[in-house]
Formats: C-alpha cells, structure tokens, sequence
C-alpha cells in the first residue's frame, strides 16, 4: 500500500480538510505497520515450519 500515494488523491479531492486527512493518514499508517508485522510474522513462522 503507497500512503503517500493515497493521501496525494484524497488531498486533491479535499482540500484544506485538515483533521480529516490527519485522521485518514494515521489509519493508514496504523494498517501499513500492522501489515508489516503480520508480513513479518508469517515468514518467520514459514520458516521455523521448513526447519522442522
């Protein structure tokens, strides 16, 4: 997911809605790192699997 990608859009699309792109922005961030942490996670557990 490209947050900055994303936010160039909805900015065009709203500008000067301040608080409610801050509020989009952080969702978005929240959602990317959870993403990584679960991207991160499964790669390690494939690879605890393969050494068993």
């Amino acid at each position: 997911m490209n947050v900055d990608k994303i936010m160039n859009n909805l900015e065009k699309k709203h500008p000067g809605e301040v608080e409610y792109l801050q509020a989009v922005r952080e969702v978005l961030e929240s959602i990317e790192e959870l993403n990584l942490t679960v991207s991160s996670h499964l790669r390690f557990r494939g690879s605890m699997m393969k050494a068993m």
